[in-house]
């Protein structure tokens, strides 16, 4: 096990990889994903291939994260996000903003279309940002998608703990 360490929570055992510089958290349960959520937390990026009215993984932790507003999005009607689109939810969590962008990925999207989408969330964040540096993003990392996403953030928040979730 050469780059990775163990992490134990109540619920589960998970395992913390570090390659390139990145941090991957990996387990198929991990109910415990809100300890991961810190005063130091940012923003979280969503990449999932599944619309959010299909209630993906990790569905009630964000919903709880943003205080119902995903469940409001869904009983509003404007779910519907197409593929290649993203969703921005903003709220309180410690004291400050804790943003969470949605990005309903295609199988086909190509990661310079990932980051080129994520310049705009980084601007609006960068500028908000005060003390919290650290950004976690919470997908697959098919074609190292994940992996490109937290080195183009690290160009804007060198100081960060940013991780990678794996779902």
């Amino acid at each position: 096990m050469k780059d990775q360490h163990l992490l134990s929570t109540e619920s589960s055992t998970i395992f913390l990889k570090h390659k390139n510089n990145m941090t991957e958290i990996q387990d198929s349960t991990l109910p415990s994903f809100l300890s991961f959520i810190t005063p130091a937390t940012l923003a979280i990026i969503w990449l999932e291939s599944q619309n959010l009215n299909t209630f993906p993984k990790y569905f009630p932790e964000m919903d709880y994260l943003l205080d119902g507003q995903l469940k409001n999005f869904i009983n509003e009607g404007i779910c519907e996000t197409k593929p290649d689109e993203v969703s921005l939810f903003v709220n309180k969590h410690f004291n400050s903003n804790l943003y969470l962008l949605y990005l309903l990925k295609s199988k086909d999207k190509k990661n310079k279309e990932i980051t080129t989408q994520l310049k705009g969330f980084i601007e609006v964040i960068k500028k908000t940002r005060q003390e919290k540096q650290n950004v976690i993003v919470l997908g697959t990392n098919e074609n190292n998608t994940a992996e490109e996403i937290i080195n183009f953030i690290k160009i804007s928040f060198p100081d960060g703990d940013h991780k990678f979730v794996s779902i």
